[in-house]
């Protein structure tokens, strides 16, 4: 086996302006290691042992923090690798940023400490959301990535800084880890190599500037709107537009939700919702506890997902309207498959793990990867694992007992359109009750995710000119054949349901 040697990477991000399509952000490096739940620790260059005794070492800092001063056990976030250890998150006063390194640095197994804390006002609940969704696309780049051993690595983000932690096998794999994918090249061949911690280069005093990540481009990018805390259309509609103008297949997934939730809650805040997100995520997170294998991270979801908070899938009411919203689902704790997905992929996410939605045919699934190990999830019935035999009898539940399980069932899909299927369960359902002002609203609504669709801007066209409404709706046991030939193309090839 080769040797690894371990590298703290200590960034921040220039430009994220949460585009990350085109372009993404630049990774400035420093230096140190890896946090107990980045990949199997079977397969990291520390092994199963270094695994325990960081965590261990985490552990015991934790629970230094939460005996001095529960405050910074909350502010404070907690990585350790090989006995180094790298304090990140945000206190509210000076004394507290000095008594959580004095803390670190006395417990037992602590080799090197890097304080990374900062002053300033608590994280809120739109500043996690990006910070989470810059961790899901900076770990999807380096999985796609063959010359990444990703899982050697873990992703942290706090206040739009990034933290690339882990052990690089030579300085080529280190280079391209810090570089932007649009324009990594294969490294040249070179065995490994001590790689020197680099001075830390992270800015204090507020947001960074959001530049490029292309360093031919040489722009810099706007940065995007954020979800209004009180009712304002306009500023949701304007949110999910700039949405629609990125080409990145990891999008806010929850937040981007609320936004489409907003247009049929009017005069109803965005505020408690986007909190009780932040707080899952943040549940989660404590749940997990660093466990790195994949059983714990899905225990981890459904514990605080299912049991804490509740949720489950609404049986009874299936086709009751306020289970495709999802500012609905948090206050009745029920909904779609689609729409508690999408709360597993937040919660997910936010930790840094490799979660994607799966195209499954009349039933949302997801999919949680790490490594060569993947578990498909079913948020609607308990959060259970499927297996190859649940799926075959999923599909043919939802399909028909003709179809066959192909690979292309549980395919992955954009988070788009994840957020397409949601809106598609909506309109569906309004269609079905002849609501067809309303179904348009819906319809505009998803062309603000996707402007260049074709089928959407024919559906809408379509029910322009519909010839019905509510007052106007053919008799029973009759109907127009032209209204049940434009019905079938409302419903059209991305009608995906569940």
């Amino acid at each position: 086996m080769s040797p690894f040697y371990p590298v703290l990477l200590l960034g921040f991000v220039l430009t994220l302006p949460l585009v990350l399509g085109g372009c993404a952000g630049v990774l400035v490096v420093g230096g140190l290691g890896a946090a107990a739940g980045g990949g199997y620790a079977a397969a990291q260059e520390r092994g199963v042992n270094g695994t325990v005794d960081d965590f261990t070492v985490k552990t015991e800092i934790e629970r230094a923090f939460l005996k001095t001063n529960p405050l910074i056990q909350q502010g404070v976030t907690t990585t350790v690798y090989n006995g180094r250890v790298l304090l990140t998150g945000r206190v509210d006063r000076p004394e507290m940023k000095a008594e959580a390194k004095r803390v670190a640095s006395t417990v037992a197994g602590v080799h090197a400490l890097y304080d990374e804390v900062e002053v300033s006002p608590a994280e809120g609940a739109w500043d996690g959301a990006k910070d989470a969704w810059i961790t899901a696309r900076v770990r999807s780049e380096m999985v796609l990535d063959s010359d990444i051993r990703s899982g050697n690595y873990t992703i942290d983000t706090e206040n739009g800084s990034v933290y690339l932690i882990g052990s690089a096998r030579s300085q080529g794999e280190l280079d391209r880890a810090r570089s932007g994918p649009e324009h990594r090249s294969p490294p040249a061949p070179q065995g490994p190599r001590h790689l020197r911690q680099l001075p830390t280069r992270v800015p204090r005093g507020g947001r960074r500037q959001h530049r490029s990540r292309c360093r031919s481009c040489d722009i810099v990018c706007t940065a995007m709107s954020e979800l209004p805390d009180t009712f304002d259309l306009d500023q949701c509609a304007r949110y999910l537009r700039e949405l629609g103008g990125l080409e990145s297949p990891v999008l806010p997934i929850a937040e981007a939700a609320l936004a489409l939730a907003s247009f049929e809650r009017p005069r109803v805040g965005l505020a408690r919702y986007r909190q009780h997100l932040a707080s899952v995520a943040r549940d989660v997170a404590r749940h997990a506890g660093g466990q790195a294998d994949l059983p714990a991270r899905v225990h981890a979801l459904n514990e605080i997902i299912l049991l804490k908070y509740g949720y489950s899938g609404d049986e009874l009411t299936y086709d009751d309207l306020q289970n495709a919203n999802l500012m609905r689902v948090v206050d009745r704790r029920k909904g779609l498959p689609v729409a508690l997905g999408i709360l597993y992929l937040h919660a997910a996410r936010a930790q840094g793990w490799d979660s994607v939605g799966l195209g499954f045919p009349g039933h949302f699934l997801i999919r949680l990867t790490e490594g060569p190990e993947r578990l498909i999830l079913d948020p609607f019935h308990g959060g259970r694992v499927c297996e190859a035999a649940d799926l075959r009898e999923l599909l043919k539940a939802t399909a028909g007992q003709e179809i066959e399980l192909s690979a292309e069932h549980y395919a992955p899909v954009s988070d788009r359109d994840v957020l397409l299927r949601l809106q598609n369960n909506l309109k569906s359902r309004l269609l079905q009750a002849a609501r067809y002002e309303r179904a348009l609203r819906v319809v505009e609504t998803m062309q603000l995710l996707a402007p260049n669709l074709v089928e959407l801007w024919q559906e809408a066209g379509l029910l322009i000119r519909y010839p019905f409404t509510r007052e106007h709706r053919p008799a029973s046991g009759g109907g127009d054949p032209a209204a049940t030939q434009n019905q079938t193309e409302l419903n059209g090839p991305r009608a995906s349901l569940g």
